[in-house]
C-alpha cells in the first residue's frame, strides 16, 4: 500500500479487467495480454469474489464498473474476442465484448442461422441489464429462428390446397410470428445506444429480403395449385367464414354465447392470443381456423360472420335479406332476425360501461363484440408504420377483456375470429415493385383486388366469379395478383394490405375458450441454470428457466425459493411468477436474488431450496451453496 500510485493503481485495474473475463479460461496461444495472467487459484477466486461484492454495491457498483473499464481500455475486447472467440465461457462480459459478440453472430444468423441461433440461445440464458442489448438479443433469436425455419422447407409445391392450410397452420405461421417478432423488437432498439460495429442496418435488410422472397414463392405456388379447384370453395374440404354461423353459434341454441371479432386479427396473432390466454387458470381454450373469401376485405369478412339466406354483393354496400350489413345497428337487427335478443356492441362500448351496465349487456344469448385495433392502424398510410406492436396492444385488448366476460359477466363459451388477416412487409415497397392494375373499367379498384362487372384477362394474376368463394348472388369478378404484390393506386397504403387471396389474408382463427369451474393443476416446469450457486457478499443470485411456455394443459407457476441451513430458512424468501407464453427461451428466464440473514454461516452447510407456493413441503429443486462471502487462506 505505501508504493501505490495511480499509475500502479491504473495497471491494476487493467490486470483485474483482463483475469474477471477470462478467469475460467485456458491461455490462449499468442494471447498478447497472457503476462497479466493470474495462475494461482485461490487469488483468482478472492479476486472473483472481490470484483462481484464491488460490482454489486449498491452505492459504488456502477462507479466501479465505469473505473474498471476506463482504466482497462487498454485491454481490448476485440483482442480478446479474437483469440477467445465467441463460444468461450467468459466469467464476465462487459458490453463492449457483448456487442463484439453479438455482431459476430449478427452475421453467422445470415449465413449459418441453425450454428447462429445455438450461439444466441447460449448467450440469452444468462440475465442481461442492458435494455439495448437485451432488445438486440431478442431481435436476433427470432430473426435466426425465421432464417432457420426458411432455410428448412424443402419445396413449397404441394398437393392440394388442403395440404397448404395444414402445413401453414402447423409450421409455415411461425416464420410470419418469427419475422413480426424480429421487427418489432428492432424497432425497440435505440440505434444511438449501439455502437458502430452492430450493423443493425444489414439484419433488417436482410430479414426482409428472406421473407419477402418466402412469402412470394409460397403463395404464388399456393395460388397456383388453388387454381386447380377454380377457386371453388365448394370444392374444398375446409371450413368456410361463411358458413360460421351456422356452425359455431347456431349448433349451440341452449349455450349463452359472446363473438368476439377483432379486425384483421390474423391466425398467427390468434396463436399468440391463445398462448397468452392460456395464463388463466380456469381459462380451457382451443384454436380452430376458417378460410375468409377473396376480396378478403372488411364489408365481406364481417357479412360473411352474421347469419342469413340471401346475400347481396350490390358493389359493396352488402346486404343480407334486404338489410344493409355495415353499421352496427344493422348488424344487430340482422342477428335478430334468428336470435330476437340478440346483442351487437363495439369493444369501446364495453370499456366504457359500468359493471352494472356490462352486467346487463351479458345476460343476451348471443353477444357480438366488434374490436378494431390492428386494422385501423394498418389501414392509414400515416400510421401503417406501426401495425406489427399494435398486434401486441390488441392482444392484450383481447385477453384482459375475454377473462372479465368469463370471471365477472358468468359467460362460460366466448369465441375469437376476425374477418381477414393481413399482409405486412417492414420495408417500404416504391412505386416500381408494384403491378399496374388491370384494365377495364372496374366496379372497385383497389391495391391488392379489383372487381369488375364482366370477366377480364389480366396480365398477370387471376380472375374468378365472386361467387367461386362468397356467398353473395351478384355476378361479378374479382381479380386479383398472382402472389403478394400490390397493385398501383393512389393515396393507398404500401406496407400493410389485404384484400387479396394469400394465406395469411385467408386463413383466420376461430379460438374458442370455455370456464372451467376449477383451476387447471398442471403447472409449468422449471429449472435451474445456475450450476454452482454461490454466495456473494452475503448475496445469492440465480437464474432459473420457465420449461414450456403456458399451454393449453400447462399453466403458471409461482415458486419461493431461499437458502436455508437443514430445516432453518437463513435468507430472504423470493417469490416469481412463473407466466411467460413466449416459446423463445430467453424471455422465460427468471433472475432471482436473495441476502443471508444469519450471520456466521461461512463454514455451515447450505442448500437454495425452491418451493412451490402451494407446497412448502416438497422442494421442487434442492442444490447445496457454496458461501464465498469470507475467503479462506490456502493454508
Amino acid at each position: 500500500m505505501t508504493d501505490l500510485s495511480p499509475e500502479l493503481l491504473s495497471q491494476l485495474l487493467k490486470k483485474l479487467k483482463y483475469n474477471i473475463i477470462v478467469q475460467n479460461l485456458p491461455l490462449a496461444r499468442h494471447d498478447p495480454y497472457g503476462g497479466l495472467k493470474i495462475k494461482h487459484n485461490t487469488s483468482l477466486n478472492k479476486l472473483g469474489v472481490f470484483f462481484e461484492q464491488a460490482r454489486i454495491h449498491a452505492k459504488l457498483g456502477d462507479d466501479f464498473i465505469e473505473t474498471v473499464l476506463y482504466h482497462g481500455q487498454d485491454i481490448r475486447e476485440e483482442t480478446i474476442l479474437q483469440f477467445y472467440g465467441p463460444d468461450a465461457d467468459y466469467s464476465w462480459m462487459p458490453d463492449g465484448l457483448k456487442w463484439l459478440i453479438l455482431a459476430e453472430r449478427m452475421k453467422e444468423i445470415q449465413e449459418e442461422p441453425a450454428k447462429g441461433l445455438k450461439g444466441l440461445e447460449k448467450m440469452s440464458l444468462h440475465h442481461e441489464d442492458n435494455p439495448e442489448i437485451r432488445n438486440l438479443l431478442n431481435a436476433c433469436l427470432y430473426a435466426a429462428n425465421c432464417f432457420k425455419l426458411i432455410d428448412s422447407i424443402t419445396t413449397y409445391r404441394l398437393n392440394t390446397p388442403e395440404e397448404y392450410v395444414a402445413k401453414y397452420k402447423e409450421e409455415f405461421y411461425k416464420i410470419d410470428t418469427a419475422y413480426r417478432k424480429a421487427i418489432t423488437r428492432i424497432g425497440y432498439i435505440d440505434q444511438t445506444e449501439i455502437p458502430a460495429s452492430v450493423s443493425l442496418d444489414e439484419l433488417r435488410a436482410e430479414l426482409n429480403n428472406e421473407y419477402e422472397e418466402w412469402l412470394e414463392k409460397l403463395n404464388r405456388e399456393w395460388l397456383s395449385c388453388l387454381q386447380t379447384r377454380q377457386f371453388d370453395y365448394s370444392k374444398l374440404s375446409m371450413p368456410k367464414q361463411y358458413d360460421f354461423y351456422k356452425s359455431e353459434v347456431a349448433s349451440f341454441p341452449d349455450q349463452k354465447c359472446v363473438v368476439f371479432i377483432s379486425d384483421a386479427l390474423r391466425y398467427e396473432v390468434g396463436i399468440e392470443l391463445l398462448h397468452e390466454m392460456h395464463n388463466d387458470t380456469k381459462s380451457e381454450a382451443e384454436i380452430k381456423y376458417m378460410l375468409a373469401s377473396v376480396p378478403s376485405k372488411t364489408s365481406v369478412g364481417m357479412s360473411n360472420l352474421l347469419p342469413g339466406k340471401k346475400r347481396e354483393f350490390n358493389n359493396d354496400e352488402i346486404r343480407i335479406d334486404s338489410i344493409l350489413a355495415r353499421a352496427s345497428s344493422n348488424r344487430q337487427t340482422i342477428l335478430q332476425t334468428v336470435n330476437k335478443n340478440a346483442v351487437v356492441v363495439t369493444y369501446d362500448e364495453v370499456q366504457q360501461n359500468n359493471q352494472e351496465q356490462n352486467r346487463e349487456l351479458f345476460k343476451a344469448p348471443v353477444v357480438y363484440i366488434y374490436h378494431n385495433h390492428i386494422d385501423a392502424t394498418g389501414d392509414s398510410p400515416k400510421s401503417e408504420y406501426r401495425t406489427f406492436k399494435d398486434v401486441e396492444a390488441a392482444i392484450n385488448d383481447i385477453k384482459k377483456l375475454v377473462k372479465r366476460i368469463h370471471s365477472t359477466y358468468n359467460v362460460a363459451r366466448v369465441l375469437i375470429t376476425a374477418d381477414h388477416g393481413f399482409i405486412y412487409n417492414d420495408r417500404a415497397i416504391s412505386e416500381a415493385d408494384k403491378e399496374d392494375a388491370p384494365g377495364g373499367d372496374p366496379v372497385i379498384q383497389h391495391n391488392r383486388f379489383a372487381i369488375y362487372d364482366k370477366p377480364v384477362k389480366p396480365a398477370l394474376g387471376y380472375c374468378i366469379p365472386l361467387k367461386s368463394t362468397t356467398k353473395f348472388e351478384d355476378d361479378k369478378w374479382v381479380v386479383f395478383p398472382a402472389s403478394t404484390n400490390r397493385y398501383k393506386r393512389q393515396g393507398s397504403g404500401k406496407q400493410y394490405v389485404h384484400g387479396g387471396a394469400s394465406l395469411q389474408e385467408l386463413i383466420v382463427p376461430v379460438i374458442e375458450s370455455a370456464r372451467r369451474r376449477e383451476d387447471i393443476t398442471r403447472k409449468v416446469g422449471i429449472k435451474l441454470l445456475t450450476s454452482e450457486p454461490k454466495i456473494v457478499s452475503n448475496i445469492l443470485k440465480v437464474e432459473i428457466l420457465q420449461e414450456n411456455n403456458v399451454n393449453r394443459y400447462e399453466k403458471a407457476r409461482t415458486v419461493k425459493l431461499g437458502i436455508y441451513k437443514s430445516y432453518d430458512l437463513v435468507s430472504t424468501l423470493y417469490e416469481v411468477v412463473m407466466d411467460s407464453a413466449s416459446e423463445m427461451a430467453s424471455e422465460r428466464l427468471f433472475v432471482c436474488t436473495v441476502t443471508l440473514t444469519k450471520p456466521d454461516l461461512a463454514q455451515s452447510n447450505l442448500t437454495l431450496k425452491i418451493f412451490d407456493v402451494e407446497d412448502s413441503l416438497n422442494a421442487l429443486i434442492e442444490k447445496p451453496v457454496v458461501n464465498n462471502t469470507l475467503i479462506q487462506t490456502d493454508f
